[in-house]
């Protein structure tokens, strides 16, 4: 928690932005799971309070995971793609990323573009294998596409 600052509203002295985006943490290992090349699990960092929610998982850290297996050494550069299968030990799913290389490390450059991102890089693609309900045991939890709450306000649409 100390590398982070968790404790303190700012993260002043540590590695946290202050902020739920910028306060996340990724375990990585080599997996021993049949057509798993790594496993991950993910933490989101409390800010003000020191905890990490081991719950969930990011999109973005999870596109983080497959160019750092590659850049360790953990999984095998084939140029012009590496394909790098992934579990998540959060949510007991698979993931495959689609990695550009060039030589035996992660090609980062490319002219690819993400709403919200000042820059352009390289693109890695991510499948998701049955990535419904898996904090709720359902994809809806309630198991309705639609509800009607009543929570004592009138709506106006």
């Amino acid at each position: 928690m100390k590398i982070f600052g968790s404790g303190g509203p700012f993260q002043i002295d540590g590695l946290g932005g202050a902020c739920t985006h910028t306060s996340k943490t990724m375990i990585v290992w080599k997996s021993d799971r049949p057509n798993v090349d790594i496993e991950y699990t993910f933490g989101q960092v409390g800010i003000e309070k020191r905890f990490i929610d081991w719950t969930g998982n990011c999109s973005n850290l999870t596109a983080a995971v497959a160019p750092f297996a590659i850049d360790q050494k953990i999984v095998e550069a084939k140029e012009p793609y590496t394909l790098v299968k992934m579990y998540n030990t959060n949510t007991n799913k698979r993931i495959d990323a689609m990695v550009p290389v060039e030589g035996e490390c992660t090609k980062y450059e490319g002219d690819y573009w993400i709403d919200g991102v000042p820059n352009p890089s390289a693109r890695i693609d991510l499948k998701w294998y049955s990535p419904g309900g898996s904090l709720t045991g359902k994809t809806l939890p309630t198991g309705n596409p639609k509800d009607k709450i009543n929570t004592g306000m009138e709506v106006v649409s």
